[in-house]
Protein backbone atom coordinates (compact mmCIF):
# COMPACT_ATOMS: atom_id res chain seq x y z
CA UNK A 1 0.00 0.00 0.00
CA UNK A 2 3.13 2.44 -0.16
CA UNK A 3 2.54 5.84 -1.86
CA UNK A 4 4.64 8.99 -1.35
CA UNK A 5 4.25 12.34 -1.98
CA UNK A 6 6.08 14.20 -5.47
CA UNK A 7 9.22 15.94 -3.78
CA UNK A 8 8.12 18.86 -1.88
CA UNK A 9 4.44 18.05 -1.61
CA UNK A 10 3.26 17.21 1.96
CA UNK A 11 0.91 14.63 2.72
CA UNK A 12 -1.82 15.88 5.46
CA UNK A 13 -4.18 12.95 5.92
CA UNK A 14 -4.76 9.41 4.20
CA UNK A 15 -7.86 7.04 5.56
CA UNK A 16 -10.13 4.84 3.81
CA UNK A 17 -13.01 5.75 2.27
CA UNK A 18 -15.85 4.52 0.06
CA UNK A 19 -19.58 5.74 -1.20
CA UNK A 20 -21.50 6.37 1.71
CA UNK A 21 -24.66 4.19 2.26
CA UNK A 22 -28.07 4.60 3.12
CA UNK A 23 -29.12 5.01 6.96
CA UNK A 24 -32.73 5.65 7.03
CA UNK A 25 -35.44 2.73 7.08
CA UNK A 26 -36.45 3.56 3.45
CA UNK A 27 -33.15 3.55 1.88
CA UNK A 28 -31.37 1.58 3.97
CA UNK A 29 -28.24 -0.14 2.39
CA UNK A 30 -28.79 1.50 -0.78
CA UNK A 31 -27.15 4.35 -2.70
CA UNK A 32 -27.95 6.01 -5.56
CA UNK A 33 -26.01 8.39 -8.83
CA UNK A 34 -27.97 11.26 -9.48
CA UNK A 35 -28.17 14.22 -11.84
CA UNK A 36 -29.37 17.66 -10.68
CA UNK A 37 -32.91 16.27 -12.01
CA UNK A 38 -32.52 13.58 -9.89
CA UNK A 39 -32.24 11.28 -12.68
CA UNK A 40 -29.79 7.93 -12.47
CA UNK A 41 -26.88 8.53 -14.21
CA UNK A 42 -25.49 5.28 -13.15
CA UNK A 43 -25.04 4.07 -17.17
CA UNK A 44 -24.10 7.32 -17.76
CA UNK A 45 -20.66 7.76 -16.22
CA UNK A 46 -17.78 7.24 -17.97
CA UNK A 47 -15.62 3.71 -17.79
CA UNK A 48 -18.26 2.37 -14.68
CA UNK A 49 -19.37 -1.52 -14.92
CA UNK A 50 -22.97 -2.38 -14.33
CA UNK A 51 -24.23 -2.09 -10.70
CA UNK A 52 -26.56 -3.10 -8.61
CA UNK A 53 -30.53 -1.23 -9.06
CA UNK A 54 -32.12 -0.28 -5.81
CA UNK A 55 -35.58 0.43 -5.05
CA UNK A 56 -36.96 2.09 -1.86
CA UNK A 57 -38.28 -0.28 0.83
CA UNK A 58 -41.59 -0.89 1.20
CA UNK A 59 -43.40 -0.12 4.29
CA UNK A 60 -43.43 -3.80 5.29
CA UNK A 61 -40.05 -4.28 4.92
CA UNK A 62 -39.50 -0.79 7.05
CA UNK A 63 -41.02 -2.58 10.07
CA UNK A 64 -39.10 -5.81 9.73
CA UNK A 65 -36.12 -3.54 9.63
CA UNK A 66 -36.97 -1.88 12.70
CA UNK A 67 -38.29 -5.41 14.69
CA UNK A 68 -34.48 -6.85 13.67
CA UNK A 69 -32.87 -3.80 15.33
CA UNK A 70 -35.27 -3.75 18.33
CA UNK A 71 -34.13 -7.46 18.77
CA UNK A 72 -30.32 -6.59 18.41
CA UNK A 73 -30.37 -4.34 20.90
CA UNK A 74 -32.55 -6.27 23.41
CA UNK A 75 -29.98 -9.18 23.44
CA UNK A 76 -27.19 -6.99 25.37
CA UNK A 77 -30.06 -6.19 27.47
CA UNK A 78 -31.31 -9.57 28.71
CA UNK A 79 -27.70 -11.22 29.16
CA UNK A 80 -27.16 -7.93 31.24
CA UNK A 81 -29.54 -8.89 33.59
CA UNK A 82 -28.84 -12.49 33.24
CA UNK A 83 -25.94 -11.95 34.43
CA UNK A 84 -26.79 -9.19 37.43
CA UNK A 85 -28.72 -11.82 39.02
CA UNK A 86 -26.19 -14.88 38.07
CA UNK A 87 -23.80 -12.50 40.54
CA UNK A 88 -21.91 -10.15 37.64
CA UNK A 89 -20.40 -6.90 39.10
CA UNK A 90 -20.99 -4.77 35.90
CA UNK A 91 -22.87 -5.01 32.34
CA UNK A 92 -20.80 -6.89 29.45
CA UNK A 93 -22.61 -4.72 26.83
CA UNK A 94 -21.43 -1.39 28.81
CA UNK A 95 -23.56 0.84 30.96
CA UNK A 96 -26.91 1.59 28.62
CA UNK A 97 -28.41 0.51 25.50
CA UNK A 98 -27.69 2.72 22.59
CA UNK A 99 -29.69 5.60 22.16
CA UNK A 100 -31.63 7.18 19.27
CA UNK A 101 -30.67 7.06 15.53
CA UNK A 102 -30.19 10.97 15.39
CA UNK A 103 -32.36 13.29 13.27
CA UNK A 104 -31.89 13.76 9.23
CA UNK A 105 -30.32 17.19 8.46
CA UNK A 106 -31.98 16.94 4.91
CA UNK A 107 -34.64 14.36 4.48
CA UNK A 108 -35.02 14.85 0.79
CA UNK A 109 -31.78 13.48 0.88
CA UNK A 110 -31.46 11.52 3.27
CA UNK A 111 -34.81 9.41 3.92
CA UNK A 112 -36.80 9.88 0.95
CA UNK A 113 -33.76 9.25 -1.69
CA UNK A 114 -30.11 8.95 -0.74
CA UNK A 115 -27.75 10.41 -3.65
CA UNK A 116 -23.77 9.90 -3.03
CA UNK A 117 -22.92 11.83 -6.41
CA UNK A 118 -25.07 14.67 -7.68
CA UNK A 119 -23.74 15.82 -10.13
CA UNK A 120 -24.62 17.25 -13.83
CA UNK A 121 -22.99 16.43 -17.07
CA UNK A 122 -19.22 17.41 -17.45
CA UNK A 123 -19.00 18.00 -13.62
CA UNK A 124 -16.13 16.59 -12.10
CA UNK A 125 -18.10 14.39 -9.66
CA UNK A 126 -18.87 12.54 -12.39
CA UNK A 127 -15.05 11.63 -12.95
CA UNK A 128 -14.34 9.55 -9.69
CA UNK A 129 -13.49 6.35 -10.01
CA UNK A 130 -16.04 3.25 -9.85
CA UNK A 131 -14.14 1.68 -7.39
CA UNK A 132 -15.74 3.44 -4.46
CA UNK A 133 -18.38 1.60 -4.35
CA UNK A 134 -18.70 -1.22 -2.21
CA UNK A 135 -21.09 -2.85 -4.61
CA UNK A 136 -18.75 -2.69 -7.58
CA UNK A 137 -15.42 -3.96 -6.27
CA UNK A 138 -14.34 -6.95 -4.67
CA UNK A 139 -14.63 -7.18 -0.70
CA UNK A 140 -10.79 -7.54 -0.55
CA UNK A 141 -10.52 -4.21 -2.46
CA UNK A 142 -10.06 -0.78 -0.45
CA UNK A 143 -9.81 2.47 -1.59
CA UNK A 144 -8.24 5.78 0.44
CA UNK A 145 -8.34 9.19 0.10
CA UNK A 146 -5.62 11.22 0.21
CA UNK A 147 -5.60 15.02 1.01
CA UNK A 148 -2.13 16.66 0.51
CA UNK A 149 -1.03 20.55 0.32
CA UNK A 150 -1.50 20.33 -3.53
CA UNK A 151 -3.80 17.36 -3.82
CA UNK A 152 -6.52 15.04 -4.18
CA UNK A 153 -5.72 11.80 -4.71
CA UNK A 154 -7.95 8.04 -4.37
CA UNK A 155 -5.60 5.67 -4.41
CA UNK A 156 -6.74 1.29 -4.86
CA UNK A 157 -5.72 -1.32 -2.56
CA UNK A 158 -5.89 -4.67 -3.13
CA UNK A 159 -5.31 -7.89 -0.95
CA UNK A 160 -1.91 -7.97 -1.35
CA UNK A 161 -0.90 -5.42 1.11
CA UNK A 162 2.57 -4.96 0.33
CA UNK A 163 1.66 -4.35 -3.22
CA UNK A 164 2.53 -0.71 -4.65
CA UNK A 165 -1.30 1.54 -4.82
CA UNK A 166 -3.22 2.65 -7.77
CA UNK A 167 -3.23 5.77 -8.13
CA UNK A 168 -7.51 5.81 -9.49
CA UNK A 169 -8.05 9.75 -9.25
CA UNK A 170 -6.82 12.89 -8.70
CA UNK A 171 -7.52 16.63 -9.00
CA UNK A 172 -5.79 20.15 -7.69
CA UNK A 173 -6.85 21.00 -3.98
CA UNK A 174 -8.41 24.05 -5.02
CA UNK A 175 -11.25 22.43 -6.70
CA UNK A 176 -13.07 21.79 -3.33
CA UNK A 177 -15.67 24.14 -2.12
CA UNK A 178 -16.73 22.76 0.96
CA UNK A 179 -16.78 19.59 3.27
CA UNK A 180 -19.51 19.00 5.48
CA UNK A 181 -19.81 16.22 8.07
CA UNK A 182 -23.08 14.48 8.17
CA UNK A 183 -24.05 12.70 11.40
CA UNK A 184 -27.12 11.34 10.23
CA UNK A 185 -25.31 8.13 9.07
CA UNK A 186 -23.38 4.83 10.39
CA UNK A 187 -21.59 5.75 13.40
CA UNK A 188 -21.69 9.31 12.18
CA UNK A 189 -19.18 8.48 9.52
CA UNK A 190 -20.26 10.05 6.24
CA UNK A 191 -19.40 13.09 5.08
CA UNK A 192 -20.28 15.33 1.60
CA UNK A 193 -17.50 16.95 -0.17
CA UNK A 194 -18.44 19.55 -2.58
CA UNK A 195 -16.11 20.57 -5.33
CA UNK A 196 -16.19 24.02 -7.33
CA UNK A 197 -18.18 22.93 -10.01
CA UNK A 198 -21.37 22.30 -7.50
CA UNK A 199 -21.43 18.41 -8.03
CA UNK A 200 -20.99 16.72 -4.76
CA UNK A 201 -20.54 12.95 -3.31
CA UNK A 202 -21.31 11.84 0.24
CA UNK A 203 -18.42 9.57 1.56
CA UNK A 204 -18.25 7.14 4.88
CA UNK A 205 -14.74 7.39 6.59
CA UNK A 206 -16.13 5.02 9.29
CA UNK A 207 -16.48 7.62 12.48
CA UNK A 208 -16.69 10.98 13.87
CA UNK A 209 -12.69 11.30 14.38
CA UNK A 210 -12.13 10.50 10.50
CA UNK A 211 -14.84 12.59 9.42
CA UNK A 212 -13.32 15.48 11.74
CA UNK A 213 -10.25 15.46 10.37
CA UNK A 214 -11.25 15.01 6.64
CA UNK A 215 -13.63 18.12 6.95
CA UNK A 216 -10.84 20.23 8.62
CA UNK A 217 -7.88 19.18 5.74
CA UNK A 218 -10.14 19.37 2.80
CA UNK A 219 -11.70 23.28 4.21
CA UNK A 220 -7.94 23.87 5.66
CA UNK A 221 -9.28 24.41 8.77
CA UNK A 222 -6.62 22.57 10.04
CA UNK A 223 -2.96 23.81 10.25
CA UNK A 224 -0.17 22.11 9.00
CA UNK A 225 2.15 22.59 11.66
CA UNK A 226 6.04 21.94 11.19
CA UNK A 227 8.74 20.73 14.46
CA UNK A 228 9.90 23.95 14.41
CA UNK A 229 6.45 25.80 15.68
CA UNK A 230 6.13 23.27 19.13
CA UNK A 231 7.04 23.72 22.23
CA UNK A 232 10.24 21.87 23.66
CA UNK A 233 7.83 19.33 25.71
CA UNK A 234 5.93 18.77 22.14
CA UNK A 235 8.86 17.76 20.43
CA UNK A 236 10.17 15.55 23.25
CA UNK A 237 6.89 13.22 23.70
CA UNK A 238 6.99 13.43 19.84
CA UNK A 239 10.50 11.86 19.86
CA UNK A 240 9.46 9.15 22.58
CA UNK A 241 6.69 8.31 20.45
CA UNK A 242 8.25 7.68 17.17
CA UNK A 243 11.54 5.75 18.98
CA UNK A 244 8.91 3.36 21.17
CA UNK A 245 5.50 3.70 19.35
CA UNK A 246 2.53 2.22 21.37
CA UNK A 247 1.41 -0.29 19.71
CA UNK A 248 0.50 -4.46 20.33
CA UNK A 249 -0.08 -6.59 17.21
CA UNK A 250 -0.78 -9.99 16.68
CA UNK A 251 2.20 -12.59 16.44
CA UNK A 252 1.20 -13.39 12.80
CA UNK A 253 1.89 -9.72 11.72
CA UNK A 254 5.99 -10.62 13.04
CA UNK A 255 7.64 -7.73 15.26
CA UNK A 256 6.76 -3.93 15.08
CA UNK A 257 9.50 -2.26 12.89
CA UNK A 258 11.28 1.15 13.12
CA UNK A 259 8.97 4.06 12.22
CA UNK A 260 10.75 5.56 9.17
CA UNK A 261 8.35 8.63 8.26
CA UNK A 262 8.17 11.52 9.82
CA UNK A 263 5.22 11.87 11.99
CA UNK A 264 2.38 14.26 10.62
CA UNK A 265 1.62 16.99 12.48
CA UNK A 266 -1.83 19.14 12.42
CA UNK A 267 -2.91 22.21 14.69
CA UNK A 268 -6.49 22.12 15.60
CA UNK A 269 -8.33 25.01 15.82
CA UNK A 270 -8.46 24.84 19.83
CA UNK A 271 -4.41 24.92 19.44
CA UNK A 272 -4.40 20.96 20.34
CA UNK A 273 -1.75 19.57 18.26
CA UNK A 274 -2.64 16.08 16.26
CA UNK A 275 0.28 13.59 15.79
CA UNK A 276 0.05 10.69 13.41
CA UNK A 277 2.50 8.26 13.35
CA UNK A 278 2.30 5.26 10.62
CA UNK A 279 4.33 2.25 12.25
CA UNK A 280 5.36 -0.90 10.05
CA UNK A 281 5.02 -4.18 10.91
CA UNK A 282 7.09 -7.32 9.35
CA UNK A 283 3.77 -8.63 7.92
CA UNK A 284 0.75 -6.84 7.26
CA UNK A 285 -0.57 -2.87 6.46
CA UNK A 286 1.40 -0.30 8.41
CA UNK A 287 -0.76 1.13 11.12
CA UNK A 288 -1.39 4.74 11.97
CA UNK A 289 -1.41 5.70 15.66
CA UNK A 290 -2.70 8.92 16.63
CA UNK A 291 -2.25 11.65 19.63
CA UNK A 292 -3.34 14.57 20.70
CA UNK A 293 -1.25 17.23 22.54
CA UNK A 294 -1.09 20.27 24.50
CA UNK A 295 1.62 22.74 25.17
CA UNK A 296 2.89 20.49 27.74
CA UNK A 297 3.33 17.22 25.98
CA UNK A 298 0.61 15.92 27.56
CA UNK A 299 -2.59 13.98 26.42
CA UNK A 300 -5.05 16.36 25.66
CA UNK A 301 -8.80 15.66 23.90
CA UNK A 302 -10.17 17.67 20.62
CA UNK A 303 -12.60 20.43 21.39
CA UNK A 304 -15.99 20.76 20.27
CA UNK A 305 -15.09 22.42 16.79
CA UNK A 306 -11.94 20.33 16.58
CA UNK A 307 -13.10 17.42 14.77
Amino acid sequence: MDWYPNAGETSLLRSRISFATGFADPVSGMRWFRDTQRRDIQVEVTGWPPGPRFEPHSKAEQTAARGARGLAKGIPFVIDVALHFLGSNGPLFGNKIEGGRGEPQDPADEVEDFPVMWAAPGTLARTLPWQLDPRRRSRQYRTDLVVTDQRLLILGNGPDVHAQAEVLWEAPADVVADAVAKPFSENHGDFQLVFEDGSWVRLSAGGPDRVGKFVGALTRRHHQADMSELTEAQRRKIAELVAAPPLEVAKSFGPVLPVTEPPRLVKLPSGILSVEIDVPLSRGPKQTLTFYLDAAGTPALPEPGDL
